[in-house]
């Protein structure tokens, strides 16, 4: 039973932190991308920013990878 409430607790911890870094993202991208933010709202934008970013990060891996053909 003690796992169990540990394991409560830190899910609630997570939640919390989590929240806090949502909030936070949230206030600072009406000055990272304000259009983008109008348009579909901060946390939108702010997960599209981060799922462009990995993206990009990815096509500039790809761009490096010798090709096999």
């Amino acid at each position: 039973m003690d796992r169990v409430n540990e394991a409560c607790k830190i899910a609630v911890e997570l939640q919390e932190m989590k929240q806090k870094i949502l909030t936070y993202v949230q206030s600072r991208m009406t000055f990272i991308a304000p259009n983008l933010t109008v348009i579909v709202g901060a946390s939108t934008a702010a997960k599209l920013m981060g799922t462009m970013s990995r993206f990009y990060e990815n096509k500039e891996l790809m761009r490096i990878t010798p090709d096999e053909s």
